[in-house]
């Protein structure tokens, strides 16, 4: 187990921590820190940071098992999961990750409750199929047994922001898990409050000051006070006091750190209200928040036993009546982040297929709302102070309920988000045969001047989103497509082409919808010589609808009939038991036939079958050899040949001697005409038929001197095809002499 800090230095060689395949962990119990020029590559592992509160010593000392990742040079990610333990006493989930280098993360996840904050021009974080998401450690009973406002805050996934220029790039990635604390039920996730209990009475001639507040320092109080250790979003002085008929009021100050804050009049309300509270000022907030929040545990005098904190709080006189006050409490809200946020001039989120949890809800009055519209119903991207957003196909898992509903995305008035969308463009030919190669081009349909301009910038990618481009083409080679924009041969863009295009400029000004761009005239060009591209005009789907998934808006089929194949049969060439030769043979010999075939259409031919009959002179065809439907890929002017053989038979042929006849050929291609794409082509040709050949397989030979007078006796066999009777004749030839007959018989078969 590491038990220090992880420091990465410039250097010639990455730090790398890595496992021959996912499933082991690397437990770090320290910080991690990676300075300019560093190199720290985590693959195929659990990096699992190990933070606790201790039971014993100084706030700092009890806070400083509590780390922080901070990446100032490059961090990679392949294959593994950055998250924290929830194992032993006091166990602490949440984590600051801070990005002011480059953070790439591929097929990658990061399970942790917290912070993922990109800050600076030279920042940025890129996910590549990977998710952001809650830590499932936050579920074991061990971890529930903390109780409901430390166990709620943490179950949820890290809140994700980009500052002053930073770039966040979403591929094929998830938000999922987004912070929804329902802090009405299961309380503010803050600092415990500061109390004191001690009973006075305010009335016009007295007032009181109180200086000995004191707040529960055991373990499990300081892990929810360091729930929010980045600040106070703002705070109350509350007061419980008794019953009374007047209400009067009187003047509030704070003195934090030996600074005075006034607050201004607090009103006692009459019966039967027995609570009043008044805001702590901006600048009193500003001030705790200068100090820090461990600067601010500090000073409440609770941890280290002094008698009195570093905050009074002074009541003057009423004006008028009485208020007898039970408890006067010191209350700080925490900041909470229920949305993704972009905030700063160049600051860009660019996401493609890029799913995020939120959703359309109305958004609240403030963070620490406890009133409707309540905040943890309320998930958002914020784009705010000039940040920009890039989003294709952005998925929402929610579905969007009607007009009434809030936008997911919120820029302010100085910032924007351009929407785009997947648009399919399916191309066929003759038949509904899907088209490769076919080019598709879309054009800004909804006028000129300068919006014309603008959509067609946006839409030439790789100018104005390289990172988008990037993507496109990764897309498409992962879909079998080889050029963007052109329908291919196999995969999804199999006679499908693929374009994104912008669909919607949403700005602050054009809420709750945008000012719609998708309107476009498509033009298909298609693969085919001579013929004219086909136009149309098409619409994509207008935001804020068809965000529930990433399926691309569909144009119309476009048809191109001209795209067909077709076949011609070439002059055939014939083998005898596979000697070249010509069209005839013996019966009992095997005749092969090679047809030569070219596809003379313009569509590929992928399946074909052939056969090959015998049409005897008498009439009649009978079917001798047969290609079955095999799977092929010729291409237009492509050629391929068929092998066809028939061993000739009298079963076929009949008893006959010398005689012509004919071979049939049918060639059929992609499913025949009855698909639309396919077709049949034929031909005949003549061949000769001969009797079968009579073969001296084994004969005994003779002696070489033979006696007048003398018998001799020698054995054979022959063979031949047909039926009838063969004639077998014993000749002798003297030397030099002329042959004659010495013997003869007949063989039936």
């Amino acid at each position: 187990m590491a038990q220090n800090d992880l420091i990465v230095r410039p250097g010639t060689v990455p730090c790398v921590i890595q496992s021959s395949g996912r499933g082991s962990t690397y437990p770090q119990s320290g910080n991690v820190t990676v300075l300019p020029g560093g190199v720290l590559i985590i693959r195929n592992i659990t990096f699992s940071i190990q933070q606790y509160v201790s039971d014993t010593g100084t706030p700092m000392q009890r806070l400083s098992h509590i780390y922080s990742f901070r990446d100032e040079g490059s961090v990679q990610f392949w294959n593994a999961t950055l998250t924290t333990a929830a194992t032993g006493p006091n166990p602490y989930l949440k984590l600051n990750l801070n990005i002011t280098g480059q953070m790439t993360v591929w097929n990658s996840s990061f399970e942790f409750p917290g912070w993922i904050d990109v800050y600076g021009p030279s920042a940025s974080l890129t996910l590549n199929e990977s998710t952001i998401e809650a830590n499932p450690a936050a579920k074991t009973a061990a971890y529930q047994s903390l109780g409901p406002t430390i166990v709620a805050d943490t179950s949820y996934a890290a809140s994700l922001s980009a500052y002053e220029g930073a770039q966040i790039v979403m591929l094929n990635s998830t938000c999922q898990d987004t912070y929804a604390d329902n802090t009405e039920s299961n309380g503010l996730p803050g600092p415990v409050p500061l109390v004191e209990a001690t009973s006075f009475q305010l009335t016009p001639t007295s007032g009181r000051s109180l200086d000995s507040f004191s707040t529960p320092n055991g373990s499990h109080s300081l892990l929810q006070d360091w729930l929010s250790p980045r600040g106070v979003f703002s705070g109350v002085i509350s007061v419980t006091f008794g019953a009374q008929s007047a209400g009067p009021y009187t003047q509030v100050f704070v003195t934090f750190n030996g600074s005075k804050f006034p607050l201004g009049a607090m009103n006692f309300p009459s019966t039967p209200a027995t609570h009043a509270s008044i805001a702590l000022s901006p600048t009193l907030i500003a001030a705790i928040d200068s100090g820090g929040m461990l600067n601010y545990l500090n000073l409440t005098g609770s941890f280290y036993g002094e008698s009195t904190s570093g905050f009074s709080v002074t009541f003057n006189t009423t004006v008028s009546g009485t208020v007898n006050i039970s408890e006067v409490q010191i209350v700080l809200y925490p900041i909470l982040d229920y949305n993704i946020i972009a905030e700063g001039p160049g600051t860009r989120l660019t996401g493609a297929d890029f799913g995020a949890n939120l959703n359309w809800n109305e958004t609240p009055s403030s963070p620490i709302s406890q009133a409707l519209p309540y905040p943890w119903y309320s998930n958002k991207l914020l784009l705010e102070d000039g940040a920009s957003a890039y989003l294709a196909g952005l998925i929402v898992p929610a579905p969007y309920p009607g007009p009434n509903a809030t936008s997911v995305v919120l820029p302010d008035s100085s910032s924007h988000a351009y929407l785009f969308r997947w648009a399919a463009f399916p191309v066929t030919g003759r038949g509904g045969t899907p088209v490769p190669g076919a080019r598709a081009r879309a054009y800004y349909a909804a006028g000129g001047g300068a919006t014309n301009v603008t959509v067609n910038a946006l839409n030439d990618l790789s100018t104005s989103n390289p990172i988008l481009w990037g993507y496109v083409q990764s897309w498409d080679s992962a879909h079998g497509i080889s050029t963007y924009g052109v329908s291919s041969a196999t995969g999804l863009g199999l006679g499908v082409a693929f374009l994104l295009l912008v669909s919607e400029n949403v700005t602050a000004a054009t809420l709750q919808s945008g000012t719609f761009l998708g309107l476009y005239n498509a033009k298909i060009f298609p693969p085919i010589a001579g013929v004219a591209p086909v136009s149309f005009s098409f619409s994509l789907t207008p935001y804020p609808q068809g965000l529930t998934n990433a399926s691309p808006d569909r144009a119309p089929t476009t048809s191109f009939p001209q795209y067909a194949a077709g076949l011609s049969i070439g002059t055939l060439s014939y083998t005898v038991d596979g000697v070249p030769s010509t069209a005839t043979a013996h019966i009992g010999q095997t005749l092969g036939v090679q047809v030569p075939i070219r596809n003379t259409g313009t569509a590929p031919v992928v399946n074909l079958s052939a056969t090959m009959a015998y049409q005897s002179p008498s009439g009649g065809s009978i079917l001798v050899s047969s290609l079955p439907l095999t799977n092929e890929s010729i291409p237009s002017n492509g050629t391929t040949t068929i092998d066809l053989a028939w061993n000739l038979s009298e079963t076929v042929i009949g008893a006959h001697g010398a005689l012509s006849a004919t071979l049939a050929f049918a060639v059929v291609w992609n499913g025949g005409s009855s698909t639309g794409d396919g077709g049949s082509a034929a031909t005949s040709a003549p061949i000769g038929i001969l009797p079968s050949y009579v073969r001296i397989l084994t004969f005994q030979a003779y002696p070489s001197t033979l006696q007048v007078g003398s018998n001799y006796t020698s054995v054979g066999t022959i063979s031949f095809n047909g039926s009838g009777r063969a004639l077998i004749e014993l000749i002798a030839t003297p030397a030099g002499g002329t042959g004659f007959v010495l013997a003869e018989t007949n063989a039936s078969a």
